[in-house]
């Protein structure tokens, strides 16, 4: 809440005050959704998520793996230091649809990269050929 209080400036008697989560939202550009009313824990859990992800993107505009083998290393480091991860996570994505995957930044990141490079769109291509001839067996 204290990197909050910063972001949002929210003063009360001449000191910055904690933003409530709807004063959070308004900041970082995050719209209530319909169906998902405040004051109802699960909802606001929700959004309290998705206020720390937003915001997670402003403090550290190069996005970050937070867990597993790759933790706190830059998308770009990873592709840089190991390609075949990346593309190996591109391309798993894409197959399987695994749209919850914590690998799915990752991937659409890599996938964004795969649009401007043709050999990285064809190492991929390559690696979904591979992973559904594995899914067949």
């Amino acid at each position: 809440m204290e990197r909050a209080t910063k972001l949002c400036g929210l003063k009360a008697r001449n000191k910055l005050k904690p933003p409530k989560l709807c004063e959070l939202m308004h900041a970082l550009n995050i719209k209530e959704e319909v169906g998902r009313a405040f004051h109802n824990s699960k909802h606001d859990v929700y959004y309290t998520a998705k206020c720390f992800f937003a915001e997670q993107v402003l403090v550290n505009p190069c996005p970050r793996m937070y867990d597993g083998q790759h933790s706190g290393k830059t998308y770009e480091e990873i592709f840089t230091k190991d390609r075949a991860y990346a593309v190996q996570s591109a391309a798993a994505c894409i197959v399987h649809k695994l749209y919850d995957s914590p690998i799915r930044k990752l991937a659409n990141w890599v996938n964004d990269l795969a649009k401007k490079d043709p050999i990285l769109s064809q190492e991929i291509k390559d690696k979904e050929v591979v992973i559904r001839a594995q899914a067949q067996k």
